[in-house]
């Protein structure tokens, strides 16, 4: 889960994941979503227990996108909503 902090006197707001932190690529979350739904209620049931948080990559939202939109992509989008403030996008610099 994420927590934010701002500092007043430079205005910055700073994001802090909380452990354990997570990636998980679009195979793995379409594994979880779509092919073994049991292992994905498993997973997201580990997570917030623990309070842990899943980053997600912009790589991987683009790559989901791109797939036909059917059964497979809709598990995804579901799946996605059930974690709910236990995310964050890793922020990758080129």
């Amino acid at each position: 889960m994420l927590h934010y902090s701002y500092h007043k006197k430079s205005g910055q707001i700073t994001q802090v994941p909380t452990e354990p932190r997570v990636y998980l690529d679009y195979c793995a979350l379409r594994r979880l979503s779509d092919s073994h739904p049991e292992e994905g209620k498993h997973f997201l049931n580990i997570l917030k227990k623990t309070g842990g948080t899943l980053y997600l990559s912009w790589m991987l939202i683009i790559e989901a996108y791109n797939q036909e939109f059917g059964r497979s992509y809709r598990r995804l989008l579901n799946f996605l909503k059930k974690i709910g403030p236990y995310w964050g996008f890793l922020d990758c610099e080129y």
